[in-house]
């Protein structure tokens, strides 16, 4: 009998301890904690400003902005340089050196690109995640899942941030790099020529003021879904792109002092297509 009891209490013991590590599991939010997973994740903040460069204080937000500016202000630009340069000069290959930056270039774009994606989930995870927890109509099963997940797209967040921070110098390196084994090449004159030759009789005309084409308007890449930021979606469309897909796509933007004036010009600029692989 004291040992059918003794084995109960033994029982016993352990399904307390059980319990105990149960409720130990069953994380919680602090008002304090909430408030500053807000501070991260919200988008209320002040805006980062053009040029700055990525610090661990920064909002997810924050980092989502400077991480979207990079890509399409430095990485993508170059690389539609270099895409233009391999295009319109073709007997003229980049050399190893200058390949092997671009390759580092694409590298980089996906990580970016990934990083840029993550920080968007991550946001949306944490905000989500503390209506879920604050939801009165939330069972003690689903409070404990989005804490987990809140706590989980924290970590991601602030791991993302810190690399941001710690590789920015060797992003920076790979742009300039880029930019100098351009420069080496000549690659912009390379450039000029064709593209002058394919708009020359259109700006000779009268009442033109300038014209604009994939080859020579600003590398400022933006999404075309047409939600307001921080959004996911790639910002890979430009205000002119080198590859056209239907009739009708645009290729060239005329700045005249007149409709007809334009109209003219349009028809005077050559475009050369060739069909996509």
């Amino acid at each position: 009998m004291s040992k059918r009891l003794l084995s109960l209490l033994l029982v016993l013991a352990l399904l307390l301890c059980a319990a105990a590590g149960l409720a130990e599991q069953t994380s919680t939010l602090t008002a304090a904690k909430i408030s500053a997973l807000q501070k991260l994740a919200g988008d209320a903040g002040t805006p980062l400003s053009e040029g700055a460069r990525p610090t661990s204080d920064m909002s997810a937000y924050q980092a989502w902005q400077w991480t979207d500016r990079f890509l399409s202000g430095q990485v993508r630009s170059l690389l539609s340089t270099v895409q233009d340069y391999d295009l319109l000069d073709a007997g003229n290959a980049l050399d190893p050196e200058t390949e092997n930056v671009q390759f580092a270039l694409l590298d980089m774009e996906n990580v970016l690109s990934f990083y840029e994606s993550q920080l968007e989930d991550g946001r949306l995870a944490i905000l989500n995640g503390i209506d879920m927890y604050q939801s009165a109509e939330s069972s003690e099963a689903e409070r404990r899942k989005a804490v987990s997940r809140t706590l989980e797209a924290e970590s991601e967040i602030r791991q993302i941030i810190s690399t941001l921070c710690r590789d920015y110098q060797s992003y920076l390196a790979k742009v300039n790099e880029c930019t100098n084994r351009l420069n080496a090449q000549n690659a912009e004159s390379v450039l000029e020529g064709p593209i002058n030759a394919l708009i020359s009789e259109a700006e000779k005309l009268d009442g033109v003021e300038t014209i604009v084409t994939a080859f020579n308007c600003p590398d400022i890449y933006y999404m075309q879904a047409g939600q307001g930021n921080p959004e996911p979606s790639p910002h890979d469309r430009r205000l002119f792109n080198r590859k056209v897909r239907h009739v009708g796509d645009r290729v060239a933007g005329i700045v005249a002092r007149t409709k007809e004036i334009a109209d003219k010009a349009a028809s005077l600029i050559k475009v050369e297509y060739e069909p996509l692989d």
